[in-house]
């Protein structure tokens, strides 16, 4: 049995009656009093009995996300004023309604698809990459992922960058949010080339990899200490409003083990003439255009030049690792 300690003086502490509710970074504990069978496996996999002061309690971890903690307080107030867990023959019933809440919340938390497809192509790009490379240049790939980060590129290397464009579609058609994606001319500094990884994906049940399995596939990679825990932690981070999957409490998720098999992936050399997109230059003389506003569609062709354009994974890698 684990013990735990806590400060109920903390700020990070708050008491809901006999519900003891504890924030921490990643995630927040709620701690009830006595031992109960579970019925749901998502609120077993996050649970634990424990020991505080001498008496037993359950202890269950719940991941630090708005919409799920939303959806709790509710609950937390009803055991507050409804004065919950002071009578043992009622306890039992009244832990179950509070499973049968996390439960729901843990089941309606999602990333939008956007993001999960999102998030599948670039850690599937940033996997491929890390498979390839030498062992010292283990830690300048993973601090070239940005796309978790408010920064305009999906990977920035020396001189090169790249963004990570994935679908649903049978071909590489794709929204764009400003033309810094296609085109290099920006202010990243230093870069001039820019590459865009199209990645086609389809939802397979017999086939592919979720977003959890592929995240344990990285998982297992040889990484200096800390650098794991900072993927994992910058993978948390990545969706709209950093609302994202945290690997360590949400692996074993239904909605975070959907398969999704590779359709196709190309890696397009923007800087290739035949590539006929807008560019920076083409706004100058409108100077009351604000072109980071700019939105459109591409549909990028399956070959733009034979044999060069879109290159294939080894000639991509060669060209952003410098090799």
């Amino acid at each position: 049995m684990n013990n735990y300690e806590v400060d109920l003086n903390s700020k990070s502490v708050y008491v809901y009656g006999k519900l003891i509710v504890v924030e921490h970074p990643t995630q927040v504990d709620w701690i009830i009093p006595g031992k109960y069978g579970f019925k749901s496996k998502i609120a077993l996999d996050i649970s634990k009995n424990i020991q505080l002061n001498g008496d037993d309690y359950t202890l269950i971890q719940i991941p630090n996300q708005d919409e799920i903690l939303a959806m709790l307080y509710g609950v937390a107030e009803q055991i507050k004023d409804e004065k919950w867990f002071r009578e043992k023959e009622k306890s039992k019933s009244e832990f179950s309604k509070v499973e049968q809440s996390i439960t729901k919340a843990m089941h309606k938390f999602k990333l939008n698809d956007s993001s999960i497809i999102g998030l599948i192509g670039e850690l599937t790009v940033l996997y491929k990459i890390l498979q390839n490379c030498d062992i010292g240049e283990i830690n300048s790939v993973l601090d070239s992922w940005k796309g978790h980060s408010s920064t305009s590129r999906d990977f920035m290397f020396d001189d090169a960058c790249v963004e990570v464009k994935t679908t649903r579609m049978s071909k590489s058609t794709h929204h764009i949010h400003g033309l810094n994606q296609v085109d290099v001319t920006d202010d990243d500094g230093g870069m001039i080339q820019l590459f865009i990884a199209s990645i086609g994906l389809e939802e397979n049940d017999e086939q592919g990899v979720s977003l959890s399995k592929l995240v344990n596939k990285l998982t297992l990679l040889d990484f200096e200490e800390g650098k794991l825990d900072q993927l994992i932690d910058a993978i948390k981070s990545y969706g709209i409003n950093s609302i994202g999957y945290d690997h360590r409490l949400m692996k074993n998720w239904e909605q975070f083990n959907v398969n999704f098999k590779i359709n196709f992936e190309r890696y397009y050399d923007m800087s290739d003439p035949n590539i006929k997109l807008p560019k920076h230059s083409d706004f100058d003389s409108m100077v009351h255009l604000v072109t980071k506003t700019l939105k459109f569609l591409i549909d990028l062709p399956d070959v733009v030049v034979e044999g060069q354009n879109p290159k294939n994974f080894s000639d991509f890698s060669k060209c952003i690792m410098k090799k």
